[in-house]
């Protein structure tokens, strides 16, 4: 069975404490800052793709960048998110921008937080040592505005749930498994290739308690 854990401080065995958070959002702060502070410094040219069919979806205009052609070349959960943003906010961009950035970084963190669950399973010590490394790939880098936080964040919770379903051998925990592969697949199409693996081995194991 999975066992349940919570997030805390770096070390699993730690209670979360005033001081380990404001250590970690110090740390954090030259990642987090730069794009809540200039947000259009930031996105490459996919994510103001994204941001103007989002905007035209949600001005009623249809799902198209230029207003003349339809088109579909995005991947659809993270254009679902983009366009709710712009629903809310209008066509304030920078504001959708900073709102974008902030949903981003919280992916960011919760998907630190599945990894650290992760890593209690399978039995793997010192996950932490990898979170600059993270913190430089995603926050440091032209990730802001496209899908490659929402797509890791889903890929890291189907692997989660593949261990839980793999330690309860529950129908259910693997039809929750099959539910987020289907997610993982809305937020990058080309996750075929990991579904198919991760589902292959999930149906094996549903076929033995048949």
């Amino acid at each position: 069975m999975l066992r349940s854990t919570h997030l805390s401080g770096f070390d699993a065995g730690s209670r979360p404490t005033f001081l380990s958070g404001a250590i970690f959002l110090i740390l954090f702060a030259p990642y987090f800052l730069p794009v809540m502070l200039r947000p259009e410094m930031v996105p490459t040219d996919d994510a103001y793709f994204y941001f103007q069919i989002a905007l035209n979806i949600a001005n009623g205009v249809g799902v198209t960048f230029n207003s003349v052609t339809p088109t579909n070349g995005f991947h659809p959960l993270w254009m679902a998110v983009c366009v709710i943003v712009f629903l809310l906010i209008g066509t304030q961009k920078l504001a959708a921008m900073r709102v974008i950035s902030l949903i981003q970084q919280g992916m960011f963190l919760y998907m630190l937080h599945l990894l650290r669950r992760l890593s209690r399973e399978v039995g793997i010590r010192y996950w932490y040592a990898g979170i600059p490394f993270l913190a430089f790939g995603f926050l440091a880098t032209a990730m802001y505005g496209v899908e490659a936080f929402l797509n890791a964040l889903t890929v890291v919770a189907a692997l989660v749930l593949f261990v839980r379903a793999r330690g309860s051998n529950e129908l259910h925990d693997y039809a929750v498994l099959g539910l987020m592969l289907g997610l993982c697949f809305l937020a990058r199409l080309d996750n075929v290739f990991f579904i198919g693996s991760l589902g292959l081995l999930g149906i094996i194991r549903v076929g033995r308690l048949l």
